[in-house]
């Protein structure tokens, strides 16, 4: 954010210092530049070039530090989403593992009593068949 702060308002004072039309406030050296004055008051483009030179090296150490810690962050950011989607793939296969094993457990009971219910009826048939009893009589009261 400092980053883009500074750049736009690097690029609003040049700007300005250029609608002044005044080449002696720019900072430039017109002599080691071989550029004349009016040659640069006709091309924007170039003159915010040269004015403030020496403000752009401390931009670009800015530039270099915005881009460092960016990166810094996306690179923390992608690391937490992994570890968030790791935490949510152990807790539902956690549960679905419980879920397994419960349900694993009632089928195992229902085929107990299955087989419980099964020999119940089994013993009232024989009782029925060996000693004559109805239906009625041989449920147990």
């Amino acid at each position: 954010m400092v980053y883009y702060k500074t750049y736009f308002d690097l690029e609003g004072r040049k700007d300005k210092l250029f609608n002044t039309g005044d080449p002696s406030k720019w900072g430039v050296d017109f002599s080691k530049e071989g550029l004349p004055k009016g040659e640069l008051l006709k091309n924007k483009v170039v003159a915010k070039q040269l004015i403030l030179r020496e403000e752009g090296p401390r931009l670009r150490e800015e530039q270099l530090m915005f881009g460092y810690f960016n990166q810094l962050c996306f690179r923390e950011t992608v690391r937490y989403r992994d570890w968030v989607t790791q935490r949510y793939l152990r807790a539902v296969t956690q549960f679905t593992n419980l879920q397994i094993e419960h349900l694993t457990e009632v089928e195992a009971s229902h085929e107990e009593l299955g087989e419980l219910q099964r020999t119940k009826r089994e013993c009232l048939r024989h009782l029925r068949r060996e000693h004559g009893l109805g239906r009625q009589a041989a449920r147990p009261g």
